[in-house]
């Protein structure tokens, strides 16, 4: 990924192995079923797009991509939030 993912839990252990180990996975599962597009959960940090939390725990956001996102990003899928397909749903009706 072209800027270092760094992951913490509430606790301070960085957990960021985790999320790379998820982000890989998602990323293998999608090319085995031809995806081009991924709908992913906003605000968080695997899947966030566009934002995320800010990692305070504050119930804050921060500009930015969350670890699974920035991968399959990186790699050509179209990442959608759930809001955004959501939104894009209600235009197509």
């Amino acid at each position: 990924m072209e800027k270092k993912a760094w992951v913490v839990n509430q606790e301070g252990e960085d957990v960021t192995s985790y999320f790379l180990k998820g982000a890989a996975e998602t990323l293998r599962l999608a090319e085995i079923m031809g995806s081009n597009m991924a709908i992913l959960k906003s605000n968080s940090p695997s899947c966030g797009s566009g934002a995320i939390y800010s990692g305070e725990f504050d119930g804050k956001l921060k500009k930015g991509e969350g670890v699974t996102a920035a991968l399959l990003k990186e790699k050509g899928l179209l990442v959608l939030t759930e809001k955004i397909f959501s939104e894009k749903e209600r235009e197509r009706k």
